[in-house]
């Protein structure tokens, strides 16, 4: 971040959102956190395969209707970025006072989000495919 010169009025001009991503140190979070999970969103064949349809004895496909309930892994990533954020921005608000105003509620905020996606982990360690 030190290295953009904020006082141009786009600094970003031209530049893709993964080539700001890098830009600032961010860019395998932007392939974790938004290039992967954007299949989701917009959809892909892979997704479309996986959720949406279902091979037929006939040899074509039919719809799937049923309704699955989204995995909260991109979530989990998410709310580590948000909280690795909210500590550059505290710092840089508040200076050295930020952790002792901030520090030990974003670390029990990491911490609860780290029980949450291992406790996740270990609960689809334990089932096999199709269950997962």
């Amino acid at each position: 971040m030190d290295e953009v010169d904020l006082s141009q009025k786009a600094p970003w001009g031209g530049k893709s959102l993964f080539d700001k991503a890098e830009a600032v140190g961010l860019g395998e979070a932007y392939l974790g956190a938004f290039a992967g999970p954007s299949h989701s969103v917009h959809g892909n064949w892979h997704e479309i395969y996986s959720n949406h349809l279902e091979w037929d004895e006939k040899g074509g496909y039919t719809p799937n209707l049923e309704w699955q309930y989204p995995r909260p892994q991109v979530l989990f990533a998410f709310c580590t970025l948000i909280i690795e954020t909210l500590e550059v921005y505290f710092e840089f608000i508040c200076g050295e006072q930020w952790n002792a105003l901030f520090g030990e509620p974003l670390r029990d905020l990491f911490n609860r989000v780290a029980l949450a996606s291992n406790t996740h982990e270990s609960y689809l360690g334990r089932k096999q495919w199709p269950e997962i």
